[in-house]
Formats: C-alpha cells, structure tokens, sequence
C-alpha cells in the first residue's frame, strides 16, 4: 500500500522496471511489486481481498490523473546482465516506497533460479524444496546458520544426497518433510542459534535428534542405487566462484565478524611483557584474534586481554601455557587445555570475591555459585553487559557448560566426551570478558 501511494500520487519514479522479450510479451525481471500495483491501481477488481480493494479503489479515486496506463521499460535479453543488475537494485526500502532489500535467503533463491553459484546452495536447495512441501519460510530466515551445519553428513541425515549438484530424496517423503519442518522452525525462532552449531559434532548431534524425533534411529546411509557426489565435510556446499556481488562486506547484514574492542583507545599492558593495541581488532574481538573454530588456541600470547598484578605468578603461568598450547591439530592437547581454561576462571573468580566479598550472598559455594553471584555484582557496577551476563550464566547453568563440574569430571572419565577446538574457542569468546574484569 505504501509503495502503490506512491506510484498514484507521484508516478514511478526514475528507477524503469527491468524485462527481458518472451514471445510477444514482456517479462518483468525486477519491478514486480511496481507491475503489481499498476495493475491494481488501473483495475482493483484483481484484488481478492475486500478491505484492501475498498483502499485501492479509494487512491484511484484520489489519484485518478496520476494512474500511469502504459509505462516505459528497460529491456535486455542477456541474462548475466540482468543478474547483476538486479541485484545492484535492492539496496534500499525506503519504507516501502523504494525496492526491498533482499536478505541473503532471498540472494540465495534468486542466483539459484537462474544457474547462477551461490554462497549458500545447498542450504538454498534444501529451503527450496521445503517451500515447495508447503514449509512456509520467512525472507529473513537466517540461510547462513543453516548452512554452517548442512555438510554432507547433515544432509544425508535429512533424507538427502547430492546427485548431478542437485539434492536428491532418499527416505520417505513424509519423514523428510517433518524432518525439514523442525530444522525450519527452530532456526526462525532462534530456538537453534549459531553457538549450538559451532562444531561439526554439535551439528550431527542436532541432527540426531531430529531423525529421532520420526523414529530414525540408525545412522544414515546413501541407499543402494543412488550415486550420491562425495565433497568435503568442510564444504558447506556452496560454489569459491560465486558472483563478486555475494562477496561484498558484511554479508547482507547477517554474520558480520567485526567486534567492537573492549577498550577503543589507548594500550594495555601485557601481564607476559609488552603492550597489547586493544584499538586495533584483528579478525575479530581484539582481544582473542580470529573467531571461534578458526583458531588453534584459545588466544595467543597478546591476545588474551588480561593484565595481572606482578605478583600472580600462578596465574601468570596458566595465562602462558594457555597462550602456548594448541587444542586442535597434530599436536593439540584440548583436555590440557580445558583444564587450564578452567583453572584460569576459578582463579579469576576467587580474586574477585577478595575484592569484593559482598558479591557472594548465598552460602553455595561451588564454582558455578561463584560466577554467577560475581557476574551479576559486575553487571549491577556496568563491568560487563546485560547480554553479556546471559552468556555467562548460561555456561554456568547449562549441563554442557565448560564451567559445570561434571561436565569436567566426564572430560576426563569418559571416552565418549571429549573437549573439541571450537567448543573451547567458543566458550572463551563468552566468559573471556568476564575473566578479564576479575582483574
């Protein structure tokens, strides 16, 4: 309604709708909702809806001089052409009254439509086929967590394979359905969000209790007969080449990786000697370079944050070892490292209390008490943020959390659980702020 007042009362504009020639008629490549409102300004019996057709009749009568009967069109019959155009178009909505901006769901359907490669084509597909099962899926449905966990086992597990680069169904077509109906509403509701999907085996996890959730109980296998194409499990399927369009900055405004530093201005002084430029970002939070499963340790030997008082030998040396040690790789030792990290915020926590032993009201004492009572004090005095807080008691909280004790106890005990890189990685990019204001 918006964008059809517009139209009535001050015409189209001098953006032209783009077609390309199909017979003797024009087809619409990007002016859509324009075409749409111009036939529903010249005739608003197309409009199935009585209340809206009261309105649009309303502006016809208001606007009658102004309603365009005939408009001029831009028309180009190259296809890679119109491609880049149209998606040079949307950058800005203006409301309503100017083009949508396209999330990258919307990109990604768009580039697969018409043959193009796409950052996220499997997931694209995936989501595709959903549609057409009736699956409703939102523009902004975040298609880049999807496909942070959609590798080949992922699929598979789904009830698909990849044969001739399309997908192709091999389980029941109703399981499959329900299957992607689940996978669908947990990532729109953020119900499933990009921590619990960090790690390759949080997402077969994940997946595992989907296939549970129709009676899969047995882990997935490629049915005899189909060919399925074999590619990486670190592929999330979609093409290097993709156009020089999809690669600009900030990803449409989903996953951007820029984090503010802690402190903006100025140097700190690093407990391991030197300075650290905490006004300088690298790759990421300044204080821990690359983000999550990228990195080999936890941070390096400036990037940890900290600055410790020259007599906290200990913690100084928990701090060095940490920053020397590599959880994942050829040589990495992540139960050495898990147990460091957690060392480090038991020590952290208790110069806390000294500090400030009014932060403890209650009388249990466990470490995960401790956390929290100190968090919460630090978010009452503005240490940390509110947001922040949530991911710190969480890790508190949470079974799965580093800080859990038990969780520990069957780090050590228990073959079937062991520490990964991107969870270590992950959890120090949580609580890392946390750590740093016990100091």
């Amino acid at each position: 309604m918006t964008l059809m007042k517009s139209i009535a009362k001050d015409g189209l504009g001098t953006v032209s709708i783009l077609v390309s020639t199909a017979g003797n008629k024009y087809k619409a490549w990007d002016g859509n909702r324009r075409v749409a409102c111009l036939k529903l300004l010249n005739k608003p019996s197309l409009c199935p809806s009585p209340e809206l057709r009261r309105r649009i009749e309303k502006l016809g009568e208001i606007y009658k001089d102004n309603i365009p009967k005939t408009v001029e069109c831009h028309c180009c019959d190259i296809e890679e052409v119109l491609v880049r155009e149209v998606l040079s178009r949307h950058s800005g909505a203006r409301g309503g009254a100017g083009q949508v901006v396209w999330s990258s769901y919307l990109r990604t359907l768009f580039l697969l439509e018409h043959k193009q490669s796409s950052q996220y084509k499997r997931a694209g597909q995936y989501l595709y086929w959903s549609e057409g099962q009736g699956i409703e899926v939102e523009d902004e449905f975040p298609v880049s967590t999807l496909a942070r966990f959609l590798k080949q086992n992922a699929l598979l597990g789904l009830g698909f394979v990849v044969q001739d680069d399309k997908l192709k169904l091999v389980i029941e077509q109703e399981k499959a359905k329900h299957m992607a109906s689940k996978v669908i509403a947990d990532l729109a509701s953020k119900a499933l969000k990009v921590d619990d999907l960090r790690s390759i085996n949080q997402g077969n996890d994940y997946i595992a209790s989907v296939r549970f959730s129709v009676g899969l109980t047995e882990p997935a296998e490629v049915p005899a007969g189909f060919d399925a194409e074999d590619y990486s499990v670190n592929d999330d399927g979609g093409d290097d080449n993709y156009l020089e369009s999809e690669k600009r900055s900030d990803d449409w405004g989903e996953d951007s990786n820029s984090d503010e530093p802690v402190n903006p201005t100025g140097t700190q002084q690093n407990p391991l000697g030197g300075t650290v430029d905490s006004a300088k970002p690298s790759g990421g939070d300044s204080r821990i370079g690359p983000r999550s499963g990228l990195r080999l340790k936890v941070f390096s030997f400036k990037g940890s944050g900290l600055v410790l008082p020259p007599e906290e030998k200990k913690v100084k040396d928990i701090v060095f070892e940490l920053a020397k040690l590599k959880h994942s790789g050829k040589d990495g030792t992540p139960i050495s490292v898990a147990f460091l990290l957690r060392a480090l915020v038991e020590l952290s926590t208790n110069n806390y209390l000294e500090r400030y032993p009014e932060a403890m009201r209650k009388e249990d004492s466990s470490l995960r008490a401790r956390v929290k009572a100190c968090a919460e004090h630090m978010c009452i005095t503005n240490a940390i943020s509110k947001e922040r807080l949530g991911a710190i008691i969480s890790n508190c909280t949470n079974e799965g959390g580093l800080i859990n004790i038990t969780t520990l106890q069957k780090y050590l005990h228990n073959t079937e659980r062991f520490p990964s890189g991107e969870t270590l990685n992950a959890l120090w990019d949580e609580i890392s702020e946390y750590v740093i204001a016990c100091w």
